[in-house]
Parts: structure tokens; sequence; C-alpha cells
């Protein structure tokens, strides 16, 4: 289709021009221009979006085998946390419950991300519709991954600040209520995702070696700046709120831990320490993952790029276990057990 591209570009010629007739070929040039891209979005829009690996494409065999092994030990680590939380009565308690619905969000993410870029590898592209599967499914894992730290910092907040009602407050179906409200929360930004699906597409390669929905906004027919608006509406919307939350529950944990005496504040400094290097953690792979478009690929190398963009994906699934089945004794105690039986 692009042989019958649009040509009504005027032949400019200022000086035997009147004003009027200028006027009237700047707005031609501007429909043409708006043709040739509604032209262009009609030929991608059966097309494959590439997802561009750059360099990575040339060992693309071993990054295969490596996301493949990632994947295995990632899954396995978070199938055994769920396991051992799930059949030991001892650690039906909020904090568990709260873990081991991170685990399950871990494997929910990895599987999502993982299965669909290690065929993208092979396959060096990928159908629009799984490309828009795997945005939604990356966006709501990261999304779950904040209201799910959320809710662990309220949990921290009434042990801490409120230790004599804690078993009233934080019941069973108090659970239960705010892990459904934390898991619709983050599915319901679905709707950023249908935006983005709905808008007119001018190119197929992405600037990631996955989709997510900032790379998506990027081929659409409209201005860089507008762009980087729509990419980063959702970016607010599942970080800024959960955030808030996070810092005034975490606030409020430290005034009353430096109103305790010393043992009573290391004691409560101790039980939210595992959570606060979890969520770091994480919150470092989200800000690696914010500021590492605006890097100079010039200036750093294209595999460090890589490596970026995935962090806040890959990292946390895998370390989330490992650190609360270290750190938090009665975890780590159970887990020993239930490989002695």
């Amino acid at each position: 289709m692009a042989a019958y591209r649009m040509q009504t570009k005027c032949l400019w010629n200022e000086k035997n021009m009147s004003y009027a007739q200028k006027d009237v070929c700047y707005f031609r040039d501007k429909l043409s221009d708006v043709g040739n891209k509604q032209m262009d979005n009609l030929t991608n829009t059966s097309m494959f979006l590439v997802v561009e690996h750059g360099s990575v494409s040339n060992v693309k065999y071993i990054y295969f085998a490596g996301s493949l092994l990632l994947y295995l030990v990632t899954v396995s680590v978070n199938i055994l946390l769920v396991t051992v939380i799930s059949l030991r009565k001892s650690l039906h308690e909020p904090m568990y419950i709260l873990i081991c619905n991170l685990a399950v969000n871990g494997i929910y993410g990895t599987t999502a991300f993982l299965t669909i870029s290690m065929a993208n590898m092979l396959l060096e592209n990928v159908s629009p519709t799984v490309c828009f599967i795997q945005a939604f499914c990356v966006l709501t894992f990261s999304t779950s991954e904040w209201t799910i730290f959320t809710v662990m910092a309220y949990d921290r907040y009434v042990a801490i600040c409120n230790p004599l009602q804690y078993i009233t407050i934080m019941s069973p179906l108090k659970i239960l209520f705010l892990l459904v409200i934390a898991w619709i929360y983050s599915f319901l930004l679905i709707g950023t995702i249908c935006f983005t699906k709905g808008l007119h597409r001018c190119g197929s390669n992405t600037d990631r070696p996955f989709c997510n929905n900032m790379s998506l906004a990027k081929l659409t027919c409209f201005d860089n700046s507008d762009d980087s608006y729509v990419g980063l509406i959702p970016v607010l919307i599942d970080t800024g709120i959960p955030m808030s939350a996070i810092v005034f529950s975490y606030t409020k944990v430290l005034i009353v831990c430096f109103n305790k005496s010393k043992e009573a504040r290391n004691k409560a400094l101790q039980t939210c320490s595992t959570h606060v290097v979890v969520l770091v953690l994480f919150m470092m792979g989200c800000l690696f993952a914010v500021i590492e478009p605006e890097l100079s690929v010039t200036e750093i190398p294209v595999t460090i790029h890589f490596m970026l963009s995935l962090e806040c994906i890959l990292v946390p699934p895998i370390t989330n276990p490992l650190i609360y089945g270290i750190r938090t004794e009665k975890l780590r105690k159970e887990i020993i057990a239930f490989f002695k039986r």
C-alpha cells in the first residue's frame, strides 16, 4: 500500500505566492502527512510487532537457555513457598498469607513475561495481540506487587501501633477483603492497555526486549510528548496511590518505634526490616525501568539497557521468596521441616 501514499505536497515558491495560497498549501501538507500516517497504520495493523533485541539477537540461544533456567528456578522457589505456607497451619497468619500472595504474583508475572519473551527470542517477532497481552501482564504484575506491599505495610502498622487489637483488626475476613481489593485494583488497569491498543499505530518496532505500555505508546501516531503521557499515566496510577499509603504506614511505625523502649524498638524494627528490604529492591527496579529509556545508548552498552529494563520484572519474583525464606525465622524453620518429612 505504500505505493499509494498521498502525493499532494505543494511545490513551494514563496516569492510568487500570496498569503492565502501559503495557508492553503500549509493545511494541504498537514492533511497529506496525516493521510500518509493513516496509510502506514493500515499496513501495520495486520503486521507483527517486531521487538528488537539489538546485540542480544546475536546470542539469542544463550539468552533463551538462561531465561528457561531462570524461569524454572523462579517458579520452583515460589511454588515451594506457596506449598509450605498452605500446608502449615502455624503459618496461616496475615503476614505469611501476604507473603504467599507475593509468591503467587511472582509465578504469574514470571510465567506471563518469560514464556512470551522466550518465544519472541526464537521467532524474533510477536503478534500484536500477544504483545498487548504481555503488556497487560507486566502492568498487572507490577501493580499487584505494589498493592500487596501496601497491605503488608498496613499489617505492620497495625501490629506495631495497635498490638493489643491486632488479632481483632487483622481478622481472616479483613485480610481476604484487603487482598481482593488489591488484586481487583491491579486488574482494573486493563483500561489503559485497551486505550493504547485502540490508538492508531504508525510503527512496528518497539524499543524494548518485551512489550509494555510505554513502548507500545511510542508506536502510536502521536507526537513523542503525547506518547510519554500515554505511557506514564498507568505508571503514576499503579505506583502513586500505593506508595503514598506505604510511606504513611512506615512513617507512623517509625514514630511509634522511637517512643518505645530500646528492646521493643529493636523488635519492632526487626519485624519490618525484611519487608523494607524487599520493598526497596522492587522500588529500585521500578526506578531503573523509568529512567532507562532516558539513558543514551551511545554512553551505556545495549546489554546494560537490556538488564535495566528487566530488573523490576525478573529480580523480585526470585529474590522475594529467598529473602523471606532466609530472614523470617518461623518460615525458615517450617521450610526445613518440610524437607525433613
